[in-house]
């Protein structure tokens, strides 16, 4: 709550997206805290928000939603780059089994996939919603 009369200053947040190879991510959707952005071509994006600690949530079609913390103590924040697991992996536009059938030739896997099959990724400290192949 501000007091009328009161200057609230925000500050800008602002990186990059990239998937793990490092390749820009545009279109990606950033949202939390009351704020909305999109990443450009070359995956920077922006938002501005007031002094405290807030969660923000990147995410795309074809992605694992990623959450970071960002902590905005009376200036901006730049750097905050986010990194994101495309599951896409064989490029049809669609996150299905065939993704992790070609997750599990990538990494020579023997095993077979399944309607059924569950999976669950983890990495940097985060664990993922388990994704069920149909």
């Amino acid at each position: 709550n501000t007091l009328l009369g009161e200057l609230v200053s925000a500050y800008t947040v602002s990186g990059y997206i990239t998937n793990f190879s490092g390749a820009a991510v545009e279109g990606a959707q950033i949202n939390g805290s009351g704020v909305t952005a999109t990443s450009a071509q070359n995956g920077f994006y922006k938002v501005k928000l007031e002094s405290g600690e807030y969660t923000l949530t990147v995410s795309t079609a074809t992605s694992v939603d990623r959450q970071i913390t960002v902590r905005v103590s009376g200036e901006s924040v730049p750097g905050a780059d986010v990194e994101i697991i495309n599951c896409d992996l064989n490029g049809d536009g669609r996150v299905n089994g065939r993704d992790l059938a070609a997750a599990k030739s990538q990494n020579n896997a023997a095993a077979k996939t399944e309607i059924g099959d569950t999976i669950t990724a983890r990495g940097n400290n985060v664990q993922y919603e388990p994704l069920i192949i149909a």
